[in-house]
């Protein structure tokens, strides 16, 4: 089966030169239909102080076709206008902690 193969998988995945990338604003409104990933970019962790959460940079989505960039002043509208979707997250207990900081 195709999805138990990673070599596969990945090849499937389109490139990143090809997918365009802009930042999301309120007036875009809702743009995802289906589940869409989801991640945070931070400052650099403070290795000397792991506990503190880093300031949120920028956060990336991502629906298989279509990505936009939030900022600390838009994530909170996509969230709301998006809030009946499935999101994936590779570390979502990272990423909600930045979030709830951030907004």
């Amino acid at each position: 089966m195709v999805r138990n193969n990673p070599v596969t998988f990945m090849t499937t995945i389109p490139s990143l030169d090809s997918i365009p990338v802009r930042f999301w604003q309120p007036e875009d409104g809702r743009v995802f239909d289906k589940p869409y990933s989801f991640d945070t970019e931070t400052a650099l962790i403070d290795t000397e102080r792991p506990w503190i959460i880093p300031p949120l940079v920028v956060v990336g989505v991502f629906d298989g076709e279509t990505a936009y960039l939030l900022t600390r002043k838009t994530v909170s509208e996509f969230l709301r206008l998006h809030a009946d979707l499935r999101v994936v997250m590779h570390n979502a207990a990272f990423d909600l902690a930045v979030i709830h900081q951030a907004i």
